[in-house]
């Protein structure tokens, strides 16, 4: 009859019994060995922690943005270490912001000017101003005796020889005063028009500022054009369009940083966030920001905002972890509420230290995951933070479902031998958290396939973290079981066990027995009634359709200023800036190679043509190509548009130009092999660029095109000569990049997590009704979450994508706990669902409770990846409690399938043969052996099965 049997049955439930037999067996055995000998496993969870602790020798901690938020081969990668090699140098930039009702007072001069001393004073780690500064070539002689000489000279010459003195004075003499000349500091300041002498701007008058303001047009302290406008802010005009007052003036410093003194470990920051720089400009830096910090809240009259280099890294990486006590705290919170589920009022059945050993046991699993990633050379990043919070998600709710099913022994099981009990707990619970962990370890280490290098680091700690809660929970939070158990059974106090409570009886009220009391008398009187499930399923379809349109209004943005406090100076900087300079956009650079600048300069015009043209996204265009065709023109009557150079007299043009001073601006633009000598040929280009501004944008569907198309000019330069490169380049490509693929990453993340999610749960649970309600689960919890992402202000950036493989990993749990625990039980669909949300409801729902409290301290944290995890774990939690223990068990009370062939009444498997542990062990106890029972059940008979059938 049996053999019959088997053969009516189809490959699934086939496959069913073999997968559900296997691992009850396994779980029953491994219960049973636990608490037989619970010190072994003990040691041998705290053995393979040390062993993996050596991977901390190896750990490492990325740092730089590059190497965390943009795929590997992505083209700003590729520039960046490209810049790096060929640019060698770069800058930082130090602003200042004065703000009045009218800045063009001689007060407020006199305040900048302070300002200004002080700047230059600074002294950190024996580095002051002129040793960090960047310097460009200065056209103008310090010395007055010098500079009259020159001038002297200059006004001698005819008119037709004065259109440059460059070309005008002959190479000797001209080049003798330019070897004279200084390299100075570059810094933009209104103070330049009177060359930052103290006593001419103490003697300022309204009308003198004015006066030079609009008349002059060359620096005095550069001796280059320059515009001194865009320094202002809120300028007014009279009707002749002269400016006659402005609400806001900018100052800013550049810092030089040489890439070949950058230690990459110090100038990067613990969030990712921090920019390249050495050592001594960083500390120039801090005291520069406090400087301006003092300056700023004593003065009077005058509002000054700032911000530094290293402002943004800074404040950015306070705000990640200045929030560290408050997730202590939410942990404390967490073990409190544990302490309340599985103790009961009584000192005997307190179980402190077996809380404890939950908690222990996702503390060692942390230190398995960052060891063994690190013993393998996988990087720490700064999302790694959030991993602790997956954890603990994670192994809470395998510690509940694991004392669930040991509350749940019927009466006739709880009388018998302790590994016996603790076997029997297995059996059932065991399965249970297999097949959630199982599930989570697949969709995070597919997860690990993305671009994105510190995602799929991510996902790779993740995965090793997942492994090792699940191991840790089974054996060594089991073996501290089997030990508490020890204690009651001994009578012994659950705080002090040398104290013994001989009268001591069993509390019958338990909390447990009362959780499920509530669960059972609201799902069969309310929740499982023919209205019950008329409104859930309606109460669904509506949080569906309103998520499905928050999901297709839920834009994909991110601003790098959500990363600061509001209350913070840079937070304050950048309000101002963007109300007072909204047209300075964000910079960026074309950048050419080693190409052959005679033949390609034709190319190169038509390339900043092009750009020029894009006026719609890009503006202010400096391009030294436009100054170099007319300086030729002009001095050389050669027309570059129609005449091509030889290679010698480009070389000895170019370097011309770049002395002369409406070319000297431009030689920051140019790298060559060798030294740029004045009045002498310039060596071969090994790189040039040329600057702008890309307009303000709203988002992400305005700077990706603007990105695109600006490439796109690039790719179509099609330069023939040397090794043909040619890019744009920008800092806040960085972000743009990101922006880009982040979109189409997260939703393939996700699709690859759901396909886990069915394979991992068919294979486990080998039922495909049970599997796809499990998946829809899943996945309605996630449109929910998008959906609700949108009501609640929140974008598609890096930190929701985190935020949002996270919840593939805990919304999994609480439905597949659920579909498992329905197809262990026989009897009507009704009875099912209602005996399994009665014996698993209060476990799913204790281990989202425990996580949303753990969080919940994070409510008014200032930290946007706080505040982006705490909104999204609130959401999962909600919605995914909701779909696994409302709408999973109303579904399956409809449309569930048909149990487990073994399964039983009473949700226990009627254990065939496999299930016969080995021969009688010894349990510790003084001279006691017990007997392991004969577990070999007797066949169902034909009645019992006809039964069963009806029942279905």
């Amino acid at each position: 009859m049996e053999e019959q049997s088997q053969k009516e049955l189809g490959i699934l439930h086939r496959i069913s019994t073999a997968i559900v037999n296997y691992l009850e067996a396994m779980f029953y055995r491994r219960g049973y060995d636990i608490a037989t000998r619970p010190g072994r496993y003990v040691t041998l969870c705290l053995l393979v922690t040390v062993l993996c602790s050596f991977g901390f020798f190896r750990f490492r901690q990325e740092q730089q943005p590059v190497n965390l938020w943009l795929p590997r081969n992505s083209n700003f990668v590729r520039d960046f270490n490209w810049l790096m090699e060929n640019y060698g140098e770069f800058y930082r930039i130090q602003s200042v912001i004065i703000t009045a009702d009218d800045v063009l007072q001689p007060h407020v001069l006199m305040q900048l000017e302070e300002i200004h001393g002080r700047v230059k004073g600074i002294s950190a780690d024996g580095a002051q101003w002129s040793d960090i500064c960047f310097r460009i070539p200065a056209l103008t002689l310090s010395s007055p005796r010098r500079r009259r000489d020159l001038n002297h000279l200059y006004d001698s010459l005819p008119p037709k020889y004065k259109s440059d003195p460059s070309v005008a004075l002959g190479d000797s003499i001209y080049c003798a005063f330019i070897e004279a000349l200084e390299r100075k500091c570059l810094e933009r300041t209104l103070l330049d028009l009177w060359s930052y002498n103290r006593s001419a701007i103490q003697s300022l008058t309204k009308e003198g500022i004015l006066e030079k303001l609009n008349k002059t047009r060359v620096s005095p302290v550069f001796g280059h054009p320059m515009d001194y406008v865009p320094l202002l802010g809120g300028v007014e005009r009279n009707a002749s369009g002269v400016i006659v007052s402005a609400k806001s003036l900018l100052t800013f410093w550049v810092v030089h940083v040489n890439f070949s003194n950058v230690d990459y470990e110090k100038s990067g920051n613990l969030a990712g966030t921090g920019d390249l720089g050495d050592a001594k400009s960083l500390e120039w830096e801090i005291e520069f920001s406090k400087l301006l910090s003092s300056f700023a809240a004593n003065v009077t009259a005058i509002d000054v905002y700032y911000t530094s280099g290293r402002s943004f890294a800074d404040i950015s990486n306070n705000a990640m972890f200045q929030d560290i006590g408050k997730l202590l705290l939410g942990g404390f919170i967490m073990f409190i509420y544990i302490q309340l589920q599985l103790s009961k009022c009584n000192w005997v059945e307190l179980r402190v230290y077996l809380g404890m050993a939950g908690m222990v046991s996702i503390v060692l699993a942390l230190i398995v995951s960052y060891g063994f990633c690190s013993m393998l050379g996988i990087f720490f990043g700064p999302v790694h933070h959030s991993l602790p919070f997956l954890l603990l998600g994670i192994g809470v709710d395998d510690m509940f479902i694991i004392m669930q099913n040991f509350f749940n022994l019927s009466p006739a099981e709880k009388i018998k031998p302790l590994p016996e009990k603790i076997g029997l707990m297995m059996q059932h619970a065991g399965a249970s958290i297999t097949v959630t962990s199982l599930t989570d370890f697949v969709a995070f280490a597919i997860g690990s396939a993305t671009i994105l290098p510190c995602l799929q680091s991510f996902c790779l700690y993740a995965a090793v973290g997942i492994l090792a809660t699940y191991f840790f929970q089974s054996t060594f939070f089991v073996a501290c079981l089997t030990w508490d158990e020890r204690r009651i059974e001994q009578k012994r106090n659950g705080v002090a066990f040398c104290i013994k409570h001989e009268d001591f009886e069993p509390n019958i009220y338990h909390r447990k027995q009362i959780s499920k009391t509530i669960f059972g008398s609201l799902y069969s009187n309310y929740v499982l009634t023919t209205p019950g499930k008329v409104f859930v399923l309606l109460l669904t379809a509506g949080i569906t359709a309103i998520s499905l349109w928050g999901n297709l209004h839920l834009r994909q943005e991110f601003d790098q200023m959500w990363f600061i406090p509001k209350n913070t100076h840079l937070a304050n900087f950048s309000r101002i800036k963007t109300h007072f300079y909204p047209e300075d956009g964000q910079e960026a650079a074309v950048y050419m190679g080693k190409l052959n600048y005679s033949i390609e300069f034709r190319r190169i015009q038509k390339l900043v043509a092009e750009f020029r043209k894009q006026d719609d996204i890009l503006h202010d265009v400096k391009a030294w190509s436009e100054e170099f065709q007319k300086y030729v023109s002009d001095n050389h009557h050669i027309n570059l548009q129609r005449q091509i150079l030889s290679d010698a007299e480009f070389s000895r043009f170019i370097s011309k130009f770049l002395f002369s001073p409406s070319g000297a601006i431009f030689e920051k633009d140019f790298r060559f092999d060798g030294k740029l000598t004045c009045g002498q040929p310039a060596p071969p280009v090994v790189l040039s660029s040329f600057e702008f501004k890309f307009r303000i944008f709203s988002g992400p569907e305005e700077h990706i095109p603007a990105l695109r198309r600006v490439r796109n000019l690039t790719e179509q330069a099609h330069f023939r000569t040397g090794d043909k490169f040619v890019t744009v380049w920008g800092k806040i490509f960085a972000n743009w990049v990101t922006d880009e693929v982040i979109d189409a990453e997260m939703y393939r993340n996700l699709a690859l997590a759901m396909f886990c999610v069915m394979i991992s749960t068919f294979i486990l649970i080998a039922n495909v009704r049970t599997c796809l309600l499990v998946l829809l689960c899943v996945v309605l919890t996630l449109i929910d979450v998008g959906g609700m992402m949108f009501f609640w202000d929140m974008t598609i950036d890096i930190v929701s994508c985190v935020g949002l493989v996270l919840a593939v990993g805990l919304c999994v749990d609480y439905a597949a706990h659920i579909g498992l625990t329905f197809m262990t039980y026989v009897g009507s669909k009704d009875h099912r669902a209602l005996r399994t949300i009665r014996e698993t409801g209060p476990a799913v729902w204790n281990g989202g409770i425990s996580t949303l409290l753990a969080l919940s301290v994070l409510a008014d944290s200032d930290a946007h990846v706080f505040i982006a995890f705490f909104k999204i774990f609130l959401l999962v939690v909600v919605f995914g409690l909701f779909n696994g223990i409302v709408l999973l068990p109303v579904l399956l009370s409809l449309i569930g399938p048909k149990p487990y062939h073994t399964a039983g009444e009473d949700g226990t498997e009627r254990r065939p043969k496999i299930y016969q542990p080995r021969e009688p062990v010894k349990f510790i106890k003084p001279k006691v052996v017990v007997q392991p029972p004969d577990v070999a059940l007797e066949l169902l008979d034909k009645s019992t099965s006809t039964n069963d059938a009806a029942a279905n």
